[in-house]
Order: C-alpha cells, then sequence, then structure tokens
C-alpha cells in the first residue's frame, strides 16, 4: 500500500508583539544598544562585523524582549541605522520599525512544496518513506526550510529518502520563524499518515504505534527518551478518541465540516553553550543578610527566564527566591545561548546551575567540608547532623566579603543524542537535564583535591 502526496505551505510572516525597536548612543567610541534581540552574544559580533568596531566598542542591552519567534536572532537594519545616525547626530537615536517594514525587513518562512510517499504492508509496518522539499530563499542565500527534521526519527522504514531543493526568489529573505522545519514539514507527514491510515482501515493512533522505532532509524542509535506513544495513548484516553465518528468528512454543519483528529509533534531538544556568573555577596537588607547575584547575557522573550534561572539558583543555593538577583540581557555578562529553538531554559539554564555548582564547592573549602557532604538551607551551610554556619558568615571568610564563580563554558557531552515527542513536558526534560548534570558534576568534583571533612 502507497501513499504518494504533494503538499503546499505558503510563507508566512514574524509579527512578535513588540516591533523590533533600537536606542543607540555613543560613550565616546563606545556603542551601546538597546535593543529588542533574543540572542545577544551574536549580534553584539554582527554588530561589531557591520561597523568595523572591536569587541570592548559594542554592548548590547536587551532587559527584556516582548517576543520575537526568531525574527530576532540576529540584527534588523534598525540597529545599524540607529547606530549610525546617532553617531552623525552627537544625540541618542531611536528607531522603531512598523509593522509592514518588519514584514519587509527582517525574515520569513519560506513557503513550500513537499512531496511525501510512504510504502507500508497491508498491516500498516512503513517500508519506505520519502519526504521531498523544495523551499526559497534570496539569490546567494543559504538558509533553506528544514522540513524533515522530524521525519528522520518519529517513524520506522528501512528505506528512507530525504531530500531538499531551493529555488531563488526576490522576495523577503527566508529565515528561522518558530519551530523552523517541523512546524510546517509535519503538517506534510501526519496528513500523510492520516491519509494511509484511512487507506488501510486502521485507526491512526494503532499505525502510529506499528511504527514506533527501536531506536532512530537515521542514525541507529538508541533513544535516550521517548514517550510519544505513552502521550498518543493518554491523549486518545482524555479526549474520547474510542467515540469519535471515525468516517472522514461525515457530519456537516452550515459551511463547517466537523471531526477528530490527531497528529503527532516532535522537536529536537538542542543544547548550546552558556556561560553565567554566579556572586555571593552580605547584603544586611536581606532577612538572612545575603543575597546570590546571577549574570548572564540570556534573554527573557516572554518564556520566564528570569523566574527559571532564580529558582535553579535559589534551589542550588538554599536560599528563599527573593534572595536572588538575576541580571539578563547585558552583553556585559557572559555569553549565554540567548533564546532560540527552544534551547534557552536548558541551556542558559545548565550555566547557572553550573556556576552555582562552582560556588558550593567555594563556600565548602572556606569551612573545610566535602562539597557533597554540605547542605545549603535557608541561608546555612552545614554537614549532615552538625552545627551550622551561615553562608553570610562563609561569605565572610572570603576576600571583599564576595565569593564568586564564573562558569567557563557548559557543552553537552559528545555522543549525547536527544529525541522526545512531548514538547509540552519541556520542564521536566529540563529537570531531567540539570540532575545529569548535577551527576557530571559531582563527578568531577570527586577528582579534585579537597579539604578534609571537619
Amino acid at each position: 500500500m502507497t501513499v504518494d502526496r504533494f503538499y503546499h505551505t505558503p510563507s508566512q510572516s514574524n509579527s512578535p508583539m513588540e516591533p523590533h525597536a533600537t536606542l543607540a548612543h555613543w560613550e565616546g567610541d563606545k556603542l551601546v544598544l538597546y535593543t529588542s534581540n533574543q540572542m545577544l552574544a551574536s549580534c553584539k559580533q554582527q554588530v561589531m562585523d557591520a561597523l568595523d568596531l572591536n569587541e570592548d566598542q559594542v554592548q548590547l542591552i536587551a532587559h527584556y524582549v516582548g517576543g520575537g519567534f526568531g525574527s530576532k536572532l540576529g540584527i534588523a537594519p534598525e540597529s545599524i541605522a540607529a547606530a549610525i545616525a546617532a553617531k552623525d547626530l552627537g544625540r541618542p537615536v531611536l528607531i522603531t520599525m512598523t509593522r509592514s517594514q518588519v514584514m519587509e525587513t527582517t525574515v520569513r518562512r519560506s513557503n513550500t512544496r513537499q512531496r511525501i510517499a510512504i510504502g507500508a504492508n497491508n498491516d500498516g509496518v512503513i517500508d519506505t518513506l520519502i519526504h521531498d522539499t523544495i523551499s526559497s530563499n534570496l539569490p546567494g542565500e543559504a538558509f533553506f526550510e528544514p522540513t524533515a527534521l522530524s521525519t528522520h526519527h518519529l517513524y520506522r522504514g528501512k528505506n528512507r529518502r530525504v531530500n531538499y531543493e531551493m529555488v531563488d526568489m526576490n522576495q523577503v529573505l527566508s529565515g528561522s520563524m518558530r519551530a523552523p522545519g517541523e512546524a510546517v514539514g509535519m503538517i506534510a507527514l501526519e496528513c500523510a499518515m492520516d491519509e494511509l491510515a484511512t487507506q488501510l482501515d486502521i485507526d491512526p493512533v494503532e499505525l502510529r504505534r506499528r511504527n514506533e522505532p527501536e531506536q532512530d532509524p537515521s542514525k541507529d542509535i538508541p533513544f535516550s527518551t521517548r514517550q510519544l506513544i505513552a502521550c498518543m495513548e493518554q491523549g486518545a484516553e482524555h479526549f474520547g478518541w474510542s467515540e469519535r465518528n471515525a468516517k472522514p468528512a461525515s457530519q456537516l454543519e452550515g459551511d463547517w465540516w466537523i471531526g477528530t483528529g490527531m497528529a503527532a509533534a516532535a522537536r529536537g531538544n538542542q543544547l548550546q553553550p552558556s556561560e553565567a556568573r554566579a556572586t555571593l555577596q552580605v547584603d544586611e537588607s536581606k532577612a538572612l543578610g545575603i543575597k546570590a547575584v546571577i549574570e548572564t547575557d540570556m534573554t527573557d522573550i516572554g518564556t520566564g527566564s528570569y523566574t527559571v534561572f532564580s529558582q535553579v539558583a535559589a534551589d542550588l543555593l538554599g536560599l528563599p527566591i527573593d534572595h536572588v538577583e538575576m541580571k539578563l540581557g547585558d552583553t556585559a555578562s557572559p555569553p549565554a545561548s540567548g533564546s532560540g529553538g527552544s534551547w534557552g531554559a536548558a541551556s542558559g539554564g545548565s550555566g547557572v546551575y553550573l556556576a552555582c555548582e562552582q560556588l558550593r564547592e567555594m563556600l565548602a573549602e572556606k569551612v573545610g567540608l566535602y562539597p557533597d557532604n554540605i547542605q545549603l538551607d535557608n541561608g546555612q551551610i552545614k554537614k549532615t547532623g552538625e552545627h551550622a554556619l551561615t553562608a553570610m558568615e562563609a561569605a565572610k571568610r572570603a576576600a571583599n566579603h564576595l565569593l564568586t564563580a564564573l562558569l567557563i563554558s557548559y557543552r553537552k557531552p559528545q555522543g549525547f543524542h536527544y529525541q522526545d515527542s512531548q514538547h509540552h513536558k519541556s520542564m521536566i526534560l529540563i529537570i531531567q537535564s540539570l540532575m545529569r548534570l548535577r551527576m557530571w558534576s559531582l563527578t568531577m568534583t570527586s577528582k579534585k583535591s579537597l579539604p578534609k571533612a571537619r
């Protein structure tokens, strides 16, 4: 049994609530941009390249970003225009794009023409899977819409082909838009799976169950975790799937066909290098007399970075969350992954986690304990069952009343492969990742020369 279909998706434009805007001013030969960008470290490099400036001559600040969806991953024309105008006029300049300018001068999601061909036996087990895509971009541009990202691993099939072609078109530049690739690629793949289920008269959930791969079918490596079938079964139970009218186009209400359907969705769990600085400071205004200051150029685009990272730091350092001061969105801080590709919380959070782990080690050293044995709770540091020393007292043992840990860089271990179909459970995945990171940190700690326990 075969299904061989073509699917077309249109171009789409990003439209975040906050349009692209930049306030530029010069402090001598140093350019400071208050801007709306998702990834400040790479945007800083782009500004340096565009204006031929050195690293110490550029600072980007974006404490809060009103949405981005991919269109703010890089700098846009208003940033460079504001910088040049501010230099020429000798005064700060603010440029805010109109909606039409955003859609005409940033990036769009490419239109696509996709062919999905599926060959399966009479039991619905897939043997052959083909996903061919044609997308468009400006002449000379290399970015293409990676529609088959999920096709590589979602279903079984020993004979597989994924092919991309790109057509030059004089339209708006194509680039990343929320869930690049998967968003339009899954539409085509899942429509084809539904058509196969109809032809074989097999329940769509059952068809996907029969084609659940034991390992990544494209790479022949095991998944670290995979919950697609459990996710679909739970959804079917909650939505009364077994009670639905399974015949397509069987209920018409006015001009609308009414039916119940299902589809799978997947998004890779990408991890990017991130850095953070964690500092413990004496602060008599706080109830415990101390606070933690976390610095990283990570951004918050409405996804809760301030809250997530504050929770991570508070948990690791045993402090109430109001004793954590989170400083984000400034390239004067250590560079982080930025907000994009759904990697922000996991990557940036990992950097914060490991910086706080190093701070815990420094605290342990100050009080003569092994880092593995200390407990931090409500501003106290102690070994289980022994007298507690306040974190403020420990901090005062350090020079200048400060303890600072700077994470050089967090990178995922080589060979780590992760795919999970339950994108809505991202917080659980983050917690799992952090638990793994703690194990790695303890392993590294055990190899160090540590003070004797007291």
